[in-house]
């Protein structure tokens, strides 16, 4: 009598074994299912796709003059011709002694000194003789707005956006369609541009395409 009911015991045990097995395979299934839609149905936001870029803009930095203060002595890499200083001399920020002997002392004129002042970010170290060196911030890039998302994959999207200047009070005494720098002839004006901080600031907002990942860290601009 012991002897059947075991035998029906382990009969009735090992039927469930099918049974288990294949509702786990419907549950993996489903599961599957769920995520392939999940991902189809993922998108960037906009809202997401501005935060990303803000931080990608501000993250470039400034755009920025440098030059020195001090007795100047003309070098390889830098000359008081330079039209960083005439437009600086132009704008009323500094002054300049005449050269003698090729050397000659700038200092900040006292309307100069106010608007450094009054700019952030503005940075000051130690040159050679005796100088210092300041690189001034000009301006920043915004965010205009997002023009389009286009998804590639679940997780890269094609962001176009469009993004513009803020010039700080400095930066507009070195707008590119400033009366400052339109004095200057067009070799000079390209040199300003080039090589010191010149820019058309209030021009029309640039249009940027992206490409952006989503990673384990956050989203990262990545070249197809």
């Amino acid at each position: 009598m012991f002897e059947q009911e075991l035998e029906l015991e382990q009969k009735e045990g090992s039927s469930f074994g099918p049974l288990i097995i294949i509702l786990l395979l419907v549950a993996m299934l489903v599961g599957g299912i769920a995520w392939v839609v999940y991902q189809t149905r993922k998108t960037l936001k906009p809202e997401e796709a501005s935060a990303v870029i803000s931080t990608i803009l501000a993250n470039q930095g400034p755009a920025y003059v440098k030059f020195h203060i001090g007795h100047i002595t003309p070098d390889v890499n830098e000359k008081l011709e330079d039209p960083q200083y005439r437009l600086l001399v132009k704008a009323g920020i500094v002054k300049m002694t005449k050269p003698r002997g090729g050397v000659s002392d700038v200092t900040f004129t006292p309307d100069g000194e106010k608007l450094i002042a009054s700019i952030s970010g503005v940075e000051k170290t130690a040159g050679s003789g005796g100088t210092s060196i300041y690189k001034i911030p000009l301006a920043t890039r915004s965010l205009v707005g997002i023009a389009s998302i286009d998804k590639l994959s679940p997780t890269r999207f094609k962001v176009t956006y469009t993004w513009k200047w803020n010039p700080n009070p400095m930066g507009e005494e070195f707008d590119a369609d400033g009366s400052f720098v339109k004095d200057f002839n067009t070799w000079d004006r390209s040199t300003l541009i080039d090589k010191y901080g010149v820019a058309f600031y209030h021009g029309a907002p640039t249009k940027v395409m992206v490409i952006l990942q989503q990673e384990a860290g956050g989203w990262k601009v990545v070249t197809e």
